[in-house]
């Protein structure tokens, strides 16, 4: 019997360049916080967003 996978929406990866000093710089920002790079970058994102929210100064709608 073949378990049936759930289907997950998949979103295309972001990229950006970072500076060799500045990725190490994140990367052990995001491990004192005890968090992967990614998982901090996105964690920070949203605190912001809901900042500007807060603040009304962003529409989070556009970002959907």
């Amino acid at each position: 019997m073949t378990k049936k996978v759930p289907d997950f929406q998949r979103h295309p990866p972001v990229c950006f360049r970072l500076s060799s000093e500045e990725k190490e710089r994140f990367k052990a920002a995001a491990a004192t916080d005890g968090k992967a790079l990614g998982t901090w970058l996105k964690h920070l994102a949203r605190q912001r967003i809901a900042e500007q929210d807060m603040h009304g100064t962003a529409d989070s709608r556009q970002a959907e």
